[in-house]
């Protein structure tokens, strides 16, 4: 990745000098008699500075110097394409370009029924889902800026566009959320961590086990009678968690 060609052509600025690159802890941007040096520790750090580079020179400055050293290991961001018009693949590639100029390091990609599982058809059925060749592609650019992207999905409730179909009923608490101690819950979300492990290269996932209203007074209700909905949120987080761990989350 030629970080100095990534930052004219996403800030539209073209340098009007030689750059040279050079190592550097944190970040690094020096400016002076026309020539500039830029470095920085990560890929991200060192767009960054490239980024303060066309900052201060479009700015019109003429000679300055920054350094920077990151508080945090991991900054970033969550880009939700679950809601209104889903994200073309370019369009994320080029958030991530935005975020690595920033010195971003960390992007969670959430996603409820917007990614292809095999085996539910009906899974994000006309709703833009991306294609695990997709979610590679994402991935794969994302590491080339140092950024790590991180597969973020519901494996309880946000999933009412999935359910509406008749054909998933069997594992269906009530409209949005999965019906916990079902077998063939844990199958439908075996398949979607399966194909989580299949695009991205992280190590993380984030499991969203939130807005599980009326846990343990549908379907579950009528098959096991009352049971404290917290026991039946922790059974189901424990057999989910074990489910990620056998994929290696």
């Amino acid at each position: 990745m030629d970080i100095r060609v990534l930052t004219e052509q996403t800030l539209g600025f073209t340098f009007p000098c030689p750059i040279q690159e050079v190592k550097a802890e944190g970040l690094y941007v020096k400016y002076e008699n026309g020539q500039a040096e830029v470095g920085g520790s990560t890929i991200p750090a060192l767009a960054r500075a490239y980024m303060l580079l066309a900052k201060e020179l479009s700015s019109g400055k003429t000679s300055f110097t920054i350094t920077q050293t990151a508080s945090f290991q991991e900054c970033g961001i969550m880009l939700d394409v679950s809601f209104g018009c889903v994200l073309k693949v370019e369009s994320v590639k080029k958030y991530l370009n935005f975020m690595a100029l920033h010195g971003m390091n960390l992007m969670m990609l959430y996603t409820e029924d917007l990614y292809e599982v095999e085996g539910y058809p009906h899974f994000g059925y006309q709703r833009g889902r991306y294609s695990v060749e997709d979610l590679r592609s994402i991935d794969a650019y994302a590491a080339e800026l140092g950024i790590e992207l991180v597969p973020c999905i519901q494996t309880f409730g946000h999933l009412g566009k999935f359910l509406r179909y008749a054909v998933h009923s069997n594992i269906a608490e009530n409209a949005t959320v999965l019906l916990p101690g079902e077998e063939e819950t844990y199958k439908f979300i075996e398949a979607c961590i399966r194909t989580c492990r299949s695009a991205f290269r992280s190590h993380r996932i984030h499991i969203g086990c939130d807005e599980t209203r009326g846990i343990g007074f549908g379907k579950s209700y009528a098959r096991d009678g009352y049971r404290d909905p917290f026991v039946v949120f922790n059974e189901h987080l424990t057999r989910v968690v074990d489910i990620c761990k056998q994929y290696d989350f």
